[in-house]
Parts: structure tokens; sequence; C-alpha cells
């Protein structure tokens, strides 16, 4: 074991050997910390809010969602497509939002950041997300661009319009129109 007596009695070459390792040892710490600093950056300068909603859905992390006319509180993300973010409420509720409609994300826990650098491969839209529900003929609230909603049991899709039977008729929503969906 050293001691101080022994660092008195140090050959001055053993001192400055140890003085020089000590040094590279610091900036090969401080590059490490710079290094994982610009590929951090590099990653957040790369994301884009398809690779976003990805990685919070790879979390399967509650986030709330503000949109041009609506807000959803505190739900999972569980899925992403090609114009749509699909999430869940703790009670079940499923939400389907228009990506292009999509004003803030926030997550409700504070963790690690994403960033949202990698390509997503999504091929399913809202249309097909609608299309494969409604076989069973679910209630759905469809919230559009105005602001309006239309409350009905969702019949069909086609290319660019959703039927409902609403209001003891029928309501033709076309599909650029919807910012929110909520399957009941």
């Amino acid at each position: 074991m050293r001691t101080t007596a022994d660092d008195d009695m140090d050959d001055p070459v053993d001192r400055e050997l140890r003085d020089l390792i000590a040094a590279q040892r610091h900036e090969a710490q401080a590059q490490e910390r710079r290094h994982r600093y610009w590929l951090l950056r590099q990653a957040e300068e790369s994301g884009t809010l398809h690779g976003v909603l990805a990685d919070l859905a790879d979390l399967r992390a509650t986030v709330r969602v503000d949109t041009s006319v609506s807000t959803v509180v505190d739900a999972v993300v569980v899925e992403v497509g090609r114009d749509f973010v699909a999430l869940v409420e703790p009670g079940g509720k499923r939400h389907v939002l228009a990506i292009a409609a999509l004003t803030a994300v926030r997550r409700s826990t504070r963790t690690r950041p994403v960033t949202g650098d990698r390509p997503v491969d999504a091929s399913t839209d809202l249309a097909d997300v609608l299309r494969s529900v409604a076989p069973d003929h679910p209630e759905i609230t469809a919230v559009l661009s105005d602001g309006t909603s239309v409350v009905g049991i969702l019949q069909s899709v086609g290319g660019d319009v959703a039927r409902l039977v609403a209001d003891g008729g029928e309501a033709y929503v076309p599909m650029r129109a919807i910012v929110e969906v909520t399957i009941a």
C-alpha cells in the first residue's frame, strides 16, 4: 500500500508518469461523454413524429395527446400506422387519432427520452383500422376537423368515406375530416 510519505520519495519520472496516465484517463472519459452526447444529439436531430410514436408504442408509454380539436388524457400508445396512432385508456376505451391532427404528445411519466430516429414501416391506415372493426358494427364517436362529432354505429368504410347509422338516419363521413375516432 502506498502512503503520502512514499509519494514524497517517488522518483520524479514515476510522478510524471502517474500524472500523465491520470490526465489521459480524464481526457478519455471526457471524450466518451462528448461522443455519447453527439450520438444522442444526432439521433434527436434524425427523429420524426412517426419514429417517436413508434418508440412510445414499443415502451407502451402512457401519454397525453392534444389534437387540433380535442385532448386524449392518460392513454397508452399501442399502435402506429401510416396516418394514425392508436391509444387505449386504462378502462379500455380505444382512441384512433389522425397523426396530421396531432398538436402535442406529452409523456405522463419521466423516463428515458425517446428520439424517434428510426424508419417506421407502417402500411395500415385509419381507414384500414375502421374497416377491420366495421363487421362488428361498433358504436363510434368520430371527432371531425371542424370540432363537431358524429356518434353512431359504424356500418362500412369505403375508399375515402365511413358510413354510420346516426340520429335515426345515415351519416357519411369523409376520412380526411376525421381527427379522432373513439371506439366503444
